[in-house]
């Protein structure tokens, strides 16, 4: 397994990788050129195509980036989901990783009860994993989570008796800049809780890629709880 992954990145790759950038406790990507105008960050953008620069002026790209560093990126990522209560349905869960250790990666098998564990999709592991259940001195599980992967495991905690009700908690809206790539649009970078914000962002893509369409999505998220027929 190569230490670096080579763009082109897919789009969960750059919103872990952006939010990276953003809520990272590691120093950021930057841009290594000189001369920049004027207050703007060097703090480099995640694309599918790789890092760029904020500044329109600067042609600074990088096209690869660290698989530990993604692996870290990625445990952001879910600690951000974790925190804003957007999980997976159970069914579609095919591993687990720690938010504050991202290279525990444990599969569905091995599910452990531990705080800081969130549920990851296949979308969330485009390139695999590998279960690292086991003890620090001996074998470890070695499962490859998007091989054969065991039954589901059924959520904990529920009655059999789980009302349905209209809302679990309250909506929450955000706006998103995407762009058309590739036959198809891609978010352009995290999203945005403040519409002005996202405004102002669309603006600033516009002008860093200039022959690229965009658009700003309004997304409004919200959670149910639904009767268990199968039960």
């Amino acid at each position: 397994m190569t230490d670096v992954i080579r763009t082109p990145w897919n789009s969960e790759q750059v919103q872990a990788l952006n939010g990276y950038q953003e809520h990272g406790t590691r120093p950021p990507r930057v841009c290594n050129s000189e001369g920049h105008a004027s207050g703007i960050s060097p703090v480099l953008d995640a694309t599918h195509t790789g890092w760029i620069c904020p500044d329109p002026a600067c042609t600074y790209t990088q096209d690869w980036e660290w698989r530990s560093t993604l692996d870290y990126a990625a445990g952001i990522r879910d600690a951000a989901r974790q925190a804003s209560g957007q999980q997976p349905d159970n069914e579609t869960v095919v591993a687990y990783r720690s938010i504050y250790a991202p290279d525990l990666l444990f599969c569905r098998a091995h599910k452990q009860d531990w705080p800081g564990f969130t549920p990851l999709t296949s979308d969330d592991l485009p390139d695999g994993g590998i279960c690292t259940w086991g003890p620090n001195a001996g074998p470890k599980c070695g499962r490859d989570v998007l091989i054969d992967p065991p039954e589901p495991v059924p959520a904990a905690g529920l009655s059999d008796t789980q009302p349905t009700v209209d809302q679990a908690r309250p909506p929450r809206v955000q706006w998103r800049v995407e762009g058309y790539d590739a036959d198809e649009w891609n978010p352009l970078g995290l999203p945005e809780d403040d519409h002005e914000t996202a405004v102002a962002k669309r603006a600033s893509w516009k002008q860093r890629l200039p022959g690229v369409p965009t658009r700003l999505l309004r997304e409004t998220t919200t959670w149910t709880v639904e009767e268990d027929e199968t039960r």
